[in-house]
């Protein structure tokens, strides 16, 4: 009797996972509680059930079914892969990590729990470990594409971006439509200065998922880069719906502008969006909008707040996160290019930002030449480990030319600090309350010397002479070649020749330096 209950249960579970597979649920459903309606300890319909739920969006109800199987069953292998992953949608990815470890300790060798362990540590960051699962899981599969794609996405966050193009076209081979591939090593091509050949990887990932925004945001990017402006800002709207900018898009009960609505007698807010960097680079619109006859309301953080008081074109200026006033349309300061169809030859000039009275000024006075000096960015931005440069590695061309360093860098680590005061090199960061001290240190500064950050935007709309290094494949706004920028006409780029290698534009720095300012920057 026994045995032909076993093998009844099993020939249950078989159609039920051919069901679950063609889709008919509700079919794999019955035929699940079919089995634990006889024997409710069952753990592989438990696990089946439980999956099943998940898949119908009740993760909770899907979990504690899951719990149920490894109760009836410890050590269920199956169900501790189906426990993590509900964990993971749950966005649980640590609890996900501990249920896939539980499992490779029971089998080390199994492929399932090894993909699933290095998806759990992609989430969180640790893409060392991640890649050793996932080489683990591919010699065991081979011919996986989402694992060689996985893969890859891992390399690339250890910054290993040919590695991870070779994984990604591994994959495409094995799977010639898989437009998570395509994408990807768009963004590997892209990172290693082949934009030409990311915008047809994108193109071509759009093929298959045409409603994909991150695809079409990242081609977005691409096109900016190589001077494909006016599809480039049509692409960059589809911003609002990537990872990177989610909740980005804000609803106000008002339409939004987008440069065809007639703005005479009317009221429009415009809002700042990404980070302060843009918000001083994308600002320069504010006088074009008020020309068109619009009452202008700017929106901006309050770090950056004191540099548009009084400003000529402003009617009224508010705080992030303050009440706002009424108004008729919006937009926020990065869609004001689209807008204004500008092109890389109508780039409109930035908006002349002063110090206002009581910033805080500071660093030695002595007489020129005096060069402000800024080598990081954020940390925790994701691509600040290819922006940034070691101030050690600055040093050697600090020492050219004679000039007075200022360090403008507004935090810096313990050992920088020894750096700066063994070179005698002042260090205003503890001093600099909000961007008004900023543009007062600049003010009397001769040069900012600067990696990718939003001081760059505050010197070169003060007009100052702004030296930027610029890694290899740089951020959309420098171009992909040149020395020069649209965006501030007397800046000079100075652009590594090789990916993660500082030497030559430090060296060019450094023989600008000497030569600076006999010679124009």
């Amino acid at each position: 009797m026994a045995k032909s209950k076993a093998a009844a249960f099993a020939q249950l579970l078989k159609e039920a996972a051919s069901a679950q597979r063609g889709g008919r649920l509700l079919q794999a459903e019955l035929l699940l509680t079919q089995i634990l309606e006889d024997s409710p300890g069952h753990a592989a319909a438990l696990n089946h059930l439980g999956a099943l739920r998940c898949r119908q969006g009740d993760l909770e109800g899907g979990l504690a079914l899951l719990d149920q199987a490894l109760q009836s069953k410890p050590g269920y292998v199956d169900a501790l892969n189906s426990r993590g992953n509900a964990l993971r949608d749950l966005r649980r990815p640590e609890e996900a990590l501990a249920s896939y470890e539980r499992a490779l300790a029971i089998e080390p060798a199994n492929g399932d729990a090894l993909y699933n362990c290095g998806a759990a540590l992609q989430e969180l960051g640790r893409h060392a470990e991640a890649v050793e699962r996932l080489q683990r899981a591919h010699a065991l599969a081979p011919r996986d594409a989402e694992t060689l794609n996985d893969l890859g996405v891992s390399l690339r966050a250890l910054g290993r971006e040919e590695d991870a193009l070779k994984r990604f076209r591994q994959a495409l081979r094995l799977r010639p439509e898989f437009g998570d591939a395509l994408s990807n090593s768009g963004n590997a091509l892209r990172a290693t200065g082949r934009i030409r050949e990311a915008i047809a990887a994108y193109r071509g990932a759009l093929a298959l998922a045409p409603d994909n925004p991150e695809i079409h945001f990242n081609l977005a990017l691409a096109l900016l880069a190589v001077g494909e402006w006016p599809e480039g800002w049509r692409e960059y709207e589809w911003r609002h719906g990537t990872r990177q900018f989610a909740g980005s898009a804000r609803d106000f009960g008002r339409p939004p502008w987008r440069g065809e609505a007639e703005l005479e007698g009317r009221t429009i807010l415009l809002h700042a969006e990404q980070g302060l960097g843009d918000t001083l680079m994308f600002a320069r619109y504010l006088p074009l909008v008020a020309r068109r006859g619009a009452r202008v309301v700017l929106e901006v953080p309050k770090r950056v707040a004191p540099l548009f008081e009084g400003m000529e074109g402003i009617a009224q200026l508010a705080i992030a996160g303050e009440p706002l006033p009424a108004f008729d349309l919006h937009c926020p300061l990065p869609g004001l290019p689209l807008a204004f169809g500008t092109t890389p030859w109508s780039v409109p000039p930035p908006l002349a930002y002063r110090a206002p009275s009581g910033a805080a000024a500071g660093g030695p006075q002595g007489p020129a030449p005096r060069v402000g000096i800024v080598w990081s960015g954020n940390p925790d931005y994701a691509r600040d480990r290819v922006r940034s440069v070691d101030l050690a590695l600055l040093e050697p061309a600090l020492a050219a030319g004679g000039a007075a360093i200022i360090s403008l860098q507004k935090e810096v680590s313990a050992r920088d600090v020894e750096l700066l005061a063994r070179r005698g090199i002042a260090h205003t960061g503890p001093g600099q309350r909000d961007f008004a001290d900023a543009a007062a240190l600049i003010s009397g500064l001769d040069l900012v010397l600067t990696v990718d950050t939003s001081v760059a935007h505050l010197a070169g709309s003060m007009g100052k002479p702004l030296w930027m290094m610029l890694s290899y494949a740089p951020d959309w706004r420098w171009g992909s070649e040149g020395e020069g920028s649209p965006w501030y006409r007397q800046a000079r780029l100075f652009r590594q020749e090789r990916r993660d290698d500082w030497s030559a534009p430090l060296a060019r720095i450094a023989e600008a330096l000497r030569a600076w300012p006999a010679r124009p920057a």
